[in-house]
């Protein structure tokens, strides 16, 4: 297996952050417009599937309290330019 480029693999960031934010204002909408997400992509099964196993396994209080109920936020790189000092 090749090993991935330094393009390849900022594109693949990008795309997982497009998805957060993307998922993350589904999310806001309510639980119908993801269903309806998962129909229209044939997923319904799969969503189906992982929704009841998260249910079943997660507790939404201990993952809020580990920090886990969120992803991190993007790291904020300081670049300086040319004019500073």
């Amino acid at each position: 297996m090749p090993a991935e480029t330094l393009a390849q693999l900022r594109e693949a960031n990008q795309r997982r952050a497009r998805l957060i934010r993307n998922l993350g204002k589904v999310y806001r909408l309510g639980p119908r417009p993801i269903v309806e997400l998962a129909k229209r992509s044939d997923a319904l099964p799969l969503l189906e599937d992982l929704a009841q196993r998260f249910a079943e396994r997660l507790d939404s209080d201990l993952l809020r309290a580990l920090g886990a109920d969120d992803f991190p936020p993007a790291p904020i790189r300081v670049i300086a330019g040319a004019g500073r000092r």
